[in-house]
């Protein structure tokens, strides 16, 4: 055996009493800071952080984007979730693409005709960033909205420094990016990228600071009415786009409750509508069944029993999920514990093997080394439906972002939203610095699947913004990036706090594994001697390094609340930028708010 060196990453933890702020741009995260400072609230810090990384993270989010914002109230003791998924235009059909053959993946998915699912006007679905953050304000925030979007719009007019990892990122994008000319004249200036200094050249983007301009003042009607709605419906019938003003009219402000699933003494809450967060869930159910504890952190058993439940829960994802509006969805079922069980029961210990589960359809989608999908509908309420064909899963979320946000009232914010893909689909429309999501990815474009395309529908993502409670109390608001990865991520950091009694920084920085693709990888920290017991269990294991300079781990981060003096705790990725904002509020401030100082 050869030894090597690796880096040893991590972050400091920061603690806050008054209010708390974690993204992935310290821009952002200080756009919330300052209105916590102000007086706002979570929700409206978490709208400022929501509006700024739209500003400030192009390649990864946009005012066009996606996600899932999650919602403590503690004036009710109540958790809702808004629902900003994409949604098929009403002009797409199941046989919306070209298309040309399966992929290489492993989940059933099929490649389209000039790649129009992923580039270009066609590769838009409509977007729901401005009606989840618009629609929570309205419902729980208490600032003015103008105010709230005021540090997110001074971004935009006055500009922001870039960062070498946008300059990264953008130059890495060009070729999409000078395939439309409003895109391009954003951020290729002079048909280049922007420059990294010292000094750095500044990012300004004056049309999109017209269109935050026009959100603050009428709320998400600005954007999905008038004459934004009228610029991105006649952009779109220029260049054969689907999405017109009826479909942003319609898009509907859904406010859920969140689906509720217990692991060992903790109640996570997940969005409503089935995504990464659902099998991140799963995936815990199944483990629920072990002595994590027992086994001990990262050792050949533990890291064995969690990839066969990964991949367990990942054969039923890539069968079973999609928008349950329109095909029957057994989340319950998925998410009970006679189908963990029954799963966990499948599970051999001294070498990886994939027996069938009783009544398992076929044929099943083929994910990685061949496993099978259980048979949830045994524990439903419901008649499972006719049989509908497996729908696989795009893995083109790696473009994504999270943020969080904590109040010393007890609010608390866990938020994800996403452009898809890197800068999206690389459509601006003109005028309007709304740079466009390329959704339609998620969708497979094959008919006849649980997850094809039709007008209206929501296509099954990666995203996974969770809130963790411990006594009915807030314990833990976390989220992450990266794609298909953002399920293992969040299931290991949320192992880690609960089995194996660990801080979020611990948790976070802690190695980890990934199993959703056909080969795991693993952290090279992790000793040596626990991968060879893997392989010998018959994983295909490889070790490799995590980087600033490229992620092979998805990067979670998040908030801990101490719940004997309500103490809040950061938990951040050790790398690119990932920043926490402590707020202490003056005595005035508390005296304003009815709460002592600390």
């Amino acid at each position: 055996m050869i030894a090597r060196s690796y880096a040893l990453p991590d972050k400091a933890e920061i603690t806050a009493r008054h209010g708390m702020v974690v993204a992935k741009h310290p821009l952002a995260a200080d756009a919330g800071a300052e209105i916590l400072a102000d007086g706002g609230n979570a929700i409206d810090a978490a709208v400022a952080t929501g509006f700024a990384l739209t500003v400030v993270k192009p390649m990864m989010t946009g005012i066009a984007g996606v996600g899932f914002l999650l919602v403590h109230d503690p004036r009710q003791g109540e958790q809702w979730c808004f629902d900003g998924a994409p949604r098929a235009p009403l002009a797409a059909g199941p046989d919306a693409y070209a298309v040309l053959g399966e992929n290489t993946d492993g989940v059933g998915l099929f490649r389209v005709a000039n790649e129009a699912n992923k580039e270009g006007h066609r590769a838009a679905a409509v977007p729901g960033v401005v009606a989840i953050l618009c629609t929570a304000h309205e419902r729980f925030g208490r600032l003015p909205l103008a105010r709230v979007m005021e540090p997110a719009i001074r971004l935009a007019v006055n500009g922001w420094p870039v960062d070498w990892l946008t300059v990264a990122h953008t130059a890495n994008a060009m070729r999409l990016l000078q395939q439309n000319r409003a895109a391009a004249a954003v951020f290729l200036p002079q048909g280049r990228p922007p420059a990294w200094g010292p000094p750095a050249d500044t990012l300004v983007q004056p049309d999109l600071a017209e269109t935050l301009r026009r959100v603050a003042r009428d709320g998400a009607d600005g954007f999905y009415h008038g004459e934004i709605a009228e610029a991105i419906a006649h952009d779109m019938r220029r260049h054969d786009g689907w999405i017109n003003r009826d479909d942003l009219a319609r898009y509907p402000r859904l406010v859920e409750r969140p689906v509720r699933v217990t692991y060992r003494n903790v109640t996570l809450l997940i969005p409503a509508m089935p995504c990464g967060a659902t099998t991140m869930s799963q995936t815990l159910r199944i483990l629920e069944t072990f002595d994590m504890r027992g086994a001990g952190h990262n050792t050949a058993e533990g890291l064995h029993l969690f990839i066969e439940a990964a991949r367990r829960a990942l054969a039923d994802r890539f069968h079973y999920l999609g928008d349950p509006e329109h095909e029957p969805v057994p989340v319950q079922g998925l998410l009970s514990e006679g189908h963990a069980r029954e799963l966990a029961s499948l599970i051999r210990h001294d070498e990886s093997g994939f027996p069938v589960a009783p009544d398992a359809p076929e044929p099943w989608v083929r994910f990685s080394t061949e496993t099978p999908p259980g048979n949830p509908w045994r524990w439903e309420t419901a008649a499972p439906p006719v049989a509908v064909a497996a729908g696989g899963d795009a893995d083109e979320e790696t473009c994504t972002t999270h943020f969080a946000v904590a109040d010393r009232d007890g609010a608390v914010v866990s938020c994800t939203i996403t452009a898809a893909g890197m800068f999206g689909s690389g459509v601006m429309t003109p005028g309007t610095g709304i740079l466009w999501n390329n959704g339609m990815t998620w969708f497979n474009p094959l008919p006849g699947t649980r997850n094809s395309i039709a007008p209206g529908k929501r296509p099954l993502t990666n995203m996974a913004p969770t809130l963790l409670l411990r006594d009915g109390r807030p314990w833990v608001a976390v989220g992450a990036p990266g794609g298909r990865k953002i399920v293992n991520a969040i299931a290991q950091v949320v192992s880690n706090v609960v089995d194996h009694g660990m801080s979020l920084q611990q948790a976070i920085t802690a190695p980890r594994i990934d199993a959703s693709a056909k080969e795991t990888i693993a952290d090279i920290r992790i000793d040596p001697r626990v991968l060879d017991g893997l392989r010998s269990r018959g994983h295909r294991v490889t070790a490799v390094e995590d980087s600033v300079a490229q992620a092979m781990f998805s990067r979670p981060l998040g908030i801990m609340i101490d719940q004997a003096d309500g103490t809040l705790r950061s938990g951040l990725s050790p790398f690119h930028m990932t920043e926490a904002r402590a707020v202490q509020l003056p005595a005035a401030a508390d005296s304003r708010q009815g709460r002592g100082t600390d």
